[in-house]
């Protein structure tokens, strides 16, 4: 980060160590360390904070991709969603905006248990027939 080499270290130790002078080098050096830690704490916060708010807006930029998409889905799917007149497609016209119900021949056959063929009835076992 400061591109100091290992020469450049040890001037400074020495320097340190003449003015500073070796009985208060130890709570000096004890001091910038501390310093130091703060330093990097503080630094580490704010790029905590600035990772934080890049995840809230690109957070936002997906919701509202997501609400597009459900509202493209639902006017897709659901005729009634296409017509009103929130969505802008249809509904000044003056007509109905209700869709005309399905034909019999469009709707898929249901069936029900009483439609299905029955399984033969047991033999009568008093009178021996089948």
């Amino acid at each position: 980060m400061f591109d100091i080499s290992w020469s450049k270290l040890l001037v400074i130790a020495i320097l340190m160590l003449i003015v500073i002078g070796p009985k208060d080098l130890i709570p000096t050096l004890r001091t910038l360390g501390r310093m130091v830690a703060k330093m990097r704490q503080t630094a580490a916060e704010f790029q905590q904070q600035f990772t934080q708010a890049m995840r809230e807006v690109e957070l936002d930029e997906v919701q509202r991709e997501l609400a597009t998409m459900n509202r493209e889905v639902a006017t897709a799917i659901d005729p009634a969603v296409r017509a009103s007149p929130t969505t802008g497609s249809a509904g000044s016209g003056g007509g109905s905006t209700v869709p005309p119900p399905p034909h019999e021949a469009d709707r898929a056959p249901t069936e029900t248990i009483h439609d299905q063929p029955s399984s033969p009835a047991p033999a009568d076992k008093r009178t021996g027939e089948s």
